[in-house]
Order: structure tokens, then C-alpha cells, then sequence
């Protein structure tokens, strides 16, 4: 059972993240490579890349064990809803901006964009968050639901790690097709079932954790596996293959591990803060960010990518690229405000 400490916790570590999420986006696509490469960047890149979207898959996991028991029916329903939600996103931060040429010719040179086939075809297509947490949802409901044992979530998680390399040999699919969800590589998928599938898998894993261990002993829990996972990992990407740990979508075993190591110690960190039993403006933000992460993930793109014509792409310079996160974030989370018109709602939804 979650306590309310934990519970907190998860809140804070991942509205966290939420919260620098327009930031992070502004700065990938906005700014120069000088300012990605200086402490803008090289901030929110540890952001982004150490626990963000590990986090946020890690707690889809934890929660498919804590969450009420679902149907087939459910699950399916759930896992068409957040896909369909992804490609609807595709529409209008993309394909829409792409026919009102919003859209920058070097960024959709960026995207490896076809020129033999439908520039918005490829597009709406492209992989993203959202379509690799429906198939991970869908996964990861099933799992729960026919093999809950600790042992059977053990054994598969690690076999997800351990073949995650070798599926990426089976890249032979056409590029921006359903297929290419699971082995394939950035633009056309950012996200890939191989090796991304671990994190949930992990997150289920900790969640019967949770359900067994005491609060203290699941924190203790979560600390040493990190502290493991984090060394471990680092030390076997020294061993590795160059190519494996060369784009941080696809990353090699080592890497996993050690995104994973961040993932558990960046969510104990936050359970250590929410026991001070500290309440200020800034935690309410960001509780209310943390609960309602999938409108502002949807807004903070779309308003992202209609302002291009405004920003630009790669070009901006320090002070510009702090005035235009400030922009899009403010108007990220006041929209979400103003659309949801409950932000002291205490209903919580933590799957994605």
C-alpha cells in the first residue's frame, strides 16, 4: 500500500521533471549548439537524459501494480487511447504546422525526411513517448495480470535488457511504419521498445516491492539498487561497443543500467525530501504538474513547435534561449491551468 509519503514523493520526483520538460524542449530545438554545449545545457541535458523520461516509465510500471485490477477490454482501450494520442499529437505539432510552413527546412532536414515519399506522411509517424508508453502499457498491464509473481517480472525484465542489442540487427523494416516502433532509431522513432521497455519493467518490479517491503525498507531498497545499477552500468559501458552507447534512445546494457541507477536514486531522493513534510508554492507546482503531465506534455510541444517561426531552429544565444523557456513554459503550465480550472484537485493520475 502507498503511503502517503511515498506517494508525495513520486509527485515531487517526477513534477520535476515535468516542470523543466518546456525548458528542455525550448533549449533542444531553439538554441545554438554553443548554448546546448555551456550550463544551459548541460543542465537540463542531465535533466532530460539522467532521470526524465526513465522516470516517468519507471512510475507507468510501479503504478500498473498498484492500480486497480483491468480487463483485457481496459487494457486494450487504454493502450489505443494513449497511441491515438500520440499520433494526434504528431497532427498538430507537426503536420499542421508543416502545410502552414511554421516548420524551419533545416529541422525537417534534420528529420531525415524521405523525399521519395509524403514529407507529412512522415511526419505523423514519427515514434515519440507517447506511442512507446501505449505498446509499454499494454505490455506491462498483461504481465501484471497473468504473471504477477516476483520471480516471472525478475526474469523478463532481464531478458528485455539482455536481448535489447541484438533486435536492433532486425532494423530491416521500412522507416515510419508501426514496426519501426520497436527496433528503430531517431528521427523516425525516439523512443524504441528495445531497450525502453526495461524501465516499466522495472517500475513493475518495485512496485511488488513496495507491496512487500516496509516504507523504510523499500527506500533502503530503492537506494542500494540504484547505487548498483548506476555503478554497474557506468562501468559496463567501458566494455561495450562504441555504437551501443552512441545515441541515448538506444542505448546498450551498461546504459540502461546506469539511466536506470539514476531513475531510482533521483525518485529516493524525492521520497527523503516529501518526509521533511515541506509545503511551499514551489511543491504545490509542483504537484500539480506532476498530476496532470499529459496535457502539459501535449500543450508544451504544440506550443513549442508553432513558435518556430518565432525562435527559430539552433540559432538562439544565451539570453534569448532563457527569455523563450521562460515563454513557452509559462504558457505551458497557465494553459494547462486554465484547461483543467481544478489545481487543487487531489485526484492523482500517475499513468501516463
Amino acid at each position: 500500500m502507498l503511503t502517503p509519503t511515498q506517494s508525495r514523493g513520486f509527485s515531487l520526483a517526477r513534477g520535476f521533471i515535468v516542470f523543466v520538460m518546456p525548458a528542455v524542449h525550448s533549449v533542444m530545438l531553439y538554441s545554438s549548439e554553443e548554448v546546448k554545449q555551456g550550463w544551459l545545457g548541460s543542465i537540463l541535458g542531465f535533466l532530460a537524459e539522467g532521470p526524465g523520461a526513465q522516470l516517468f516509465m519507471f512510475l507507468m510500471g510501479v503504478f500498473i501494480v498498484l492500480g486497480r485490477r483491468k480487463t483485457m477490454k481496459q487494457i486494450l482501450i487504454r493502450c489505443l487511447l494513449i497511441g491515438g494520442l500520440g499520433y494526434l499529437l504528431n497532427l498538430f505539432r507537426l503536420v499542421v504546422p508543416y502545410y502552414l510552413n511554421l516548420l524551419p527546412e533545416n529541422y525537417i532536414s534534420s528529420l531525415v525526411i524521405s523525399p521519395d515519399s509524403s514529407v507529412a506522411w512522415q511526419l505523423f509517424m514519427i515514434g515519440d513517448i507517447l506511442q512507446f508508453a501505449s505498446l509499454a502499457y499494454f505490455f506491462g498491464a498483461l504481465l501484471h495480470k497473468f504473471f504477477p509473481r516476483f520471480i516471472f517480472l525478475i526474469l523478463i525484465t532481464s531478458v528485455v535488457w539482455w536481448i535489447s542489442p541484438y533486435t536492433w540487427d532486425f532494423n530491416t523494416v521500412s522507416n515510419f511504419s508501426i514496426l519501426h516502433l520497436f527496433t528503430g532509431v531517431p528521427p523516425q522513432v525516439f523512443f524504441p521498445v528495445f531497450p525502453w521497455l526495461f524501465f516499466p519493467m522495472l517500475g513493475l518490479v518495485f512496485g511488488r516491492l513496495l507491496q512487500l517491503y516496509t516504507p523504510t525498507r523499500f527506500l533502503k531498497a530503492m537506494i542500494l539498487t540504484g547505487i548498483l545499477l548506476f555503478v554497474l552500468g557506468k562501468l559496463m559501458t567501458i566494455t561495450e561497443p562504441v555504437e551501443w552507447n552512441a545515441n541515448f534512445y538506444r542505448q546498450g546494457r551498461g546504459g540502461t543500467l546506469f539511466h536506470a541507477g539514476v531513475a531510482l536514486l533521483w525518485t529516493a531522493l524525492f521520497i527523503g525530501i516529501a518526509q521533511l513534510k515541506t509545503s511551499n508554492l514551489f511543491f504545490r507546482l509542483l504537484d500539480f504538474v506532476s498530476r496532470h503531465i499529459t496535457i502539459i506534455y501535449v500543450l508544451q510541444w504544440i506550443i513549442i513547435m508553432w513558435m518556430f517561426r518565432l525562435f527559430g531552429y539552433s540559432r538562439l544565444t544565451l539570453a534569448p534561449s532563457l527569455f523563450a523557456l521562460l515563454v513557452t513554459s509559462i504558457l505551458s503550465f497557465s494553459l494547462a491551468w486554465l484547461f483543467i480550472k481544478r489545481p487543487s484537485s487531489k485526484k492523482h493520475s500517475y499513468e501516463i
